[in-house]
């Protein structure tokens, strides 16, 4: 599918522009602000990223209502979401964007990616079952299907309108579409960890959907997917960790102790420090995986560059993409709780905003994939590769 780019300055402007608007909207006294708000997102904010910026279809092709523009710009985006703690439908309507765009037929798309990018409708991705009540299919023709099962802690899934819930059958995939309002489906709201996002758990009972792409997905081409579902939540975690950083770094030019700066304090100098070298390695890591992904896969047969339902197995892109996640968690989780140690006492409490980040940190990593699925997939990538 044919992506159009943007020129270094059109991309600067958008970054700032986008900067702007969140910097208005978003960060720690608007996620406090929304802490009661059974959606934890502010509809301005909402209103500005549709109609001023058009953030839900910046992946979108141009035929189907987006923007068309490449991957790194909307990496960027979530890396500022990131840092002003952005909750509400914009990552988790990214990642189901982006399986639509890849897994589904021309159909698919467009009945669902036109009114995503004209920010009409929302998606959530349902991945992680209750080991209770793993979600189960049946089939009543090829490509419908009933579900009955638990899917937990799913990133804004009590307000989504469309649900996408992968099923696995033996070794492959379905990838099924549930609408908001199919009959045995009831939603509930959960207890966040993550103050800035709200999660809920999906009960399924006999519940209709329909399979994305009308077929079996084979399982290494739903981990391509998400290998590039992760680099988006790493940008975004990413951020979170360059926040938490910055705002330690300032906080040490203006505590006093002993009658000077906590900064200027070897040991503080160093935790600092380790703090923004880690930071842009978790940045380059992304930037490079980004790169991969913009050229064609490592397998991709000739006339299909996007090889978007390519079985074959992972190679040199899917090695970037684990390495980006691995990194980037692994950053986020140690900087923003190294931020909270060198804010001291106050640093642990409610009141102060530097857990906010280390619960988005720590949130971003448990989204998609566990760590030790990551760390296999880059062993078997980089086994591939050689």
């Amino acid at each position: 599918m044919t992506r159009s780019g943007l020129a270094a300055d059109e991309h600067a402007a958008f970054v700032a522009a986008v900067t702007a608007c969140f910097a208005e909207h978003a960060g720690p006294a608007a996620v406090r602000a929304l802490l009661d708000d059974p959606r934890g997102d502010d509809p301005a904010l909402r209103d500005r990223a549709v109609r001023e910026l058009g953030l839900p279809g910046l992946l979108i092709d141009e035929v189907h209502g987006g923007a068309g523009v490449e991957l790194g710009l909307l990496a960027d985006v979530l890396a500022i979401a990131g840092r002003r703690l952005v909750g509400g439908p914009l990552l988790p309507t990214a990642i189901a964007t982006l399986v639509v765009d890849r897994l589904g037929h021309d159909d698919d798309r467009a009945a669902l990616l036109p009114p995503i990018a004209a920010g009409e409708r929302t998606a959530a991705l349902a991945l992680h079952d209750d080991l209770r009540s793993p979600v189960t299919f049946a089939c009543r023709r090829p490509s419908r299907v009933r579900l009955s099962g638990t899917r937990t802690a799913v990133v804004d899934g009590l307000h989504a309108d469309q649900l996408l819930v992968p099923v696995r059958s033996g070794e492959r995939w379905l990838v099924t579409l549930v609408a908001a309002d199919a009959d045995g489906l009831s939603r509930r709201a959960l207890p966040p960890f993550d103050l800035t996002r709200r999660i809920a758990e999906l009960r399924f009972a006999d519940t209709p959907a329909v399979v994305l792409g009308e077929q079996v997905i084979e399982d290494e081409a739903w981990q391509r997917v998400l290998d590039i579902a992760t680099v988006l939540v790493a940008a975004d975690a990413t951020g979170a960790a360059a926040e938490a950083a910055d705002r330690a770094v300032a906080y040490a030019g203006e505590r006093q102790q002993f009658g000077r700066p906590i900064g200027s304090f070897q040991a503080v100098k160093h935790r600092l420090a380790r703090a923004h070298v880690d930071v842009e390695s978790a940045h380059a890591a992304i930037e490079h995986a980004v790169s991969r992904l913009a050229g064609p896969a490592d397998d991709a047969p000739e006339g299909d560059p996007d090889a978007r339902v390519s079985t074959t197995a992972p190679g040199p892109r899917a090695a970037a993409t684990a390495l980006a996640g691995l990194r980037a968690f692994r950053v986020a989780a140690e900087v923003t709780r190294d931020a909270i140690q060198v804010h001291g006492g106050i640093g642990f409490t409610w009141e102060h905003d530097a857990q906010l980040f280390h619960r988005r940190a720590l949130a971003d990593a448990a989204m998609l994939r566990p760590t030790a699925e990551l760390e296999r997939r880059l062993v078997a990538a980089s086994v591939a590769g050689t």
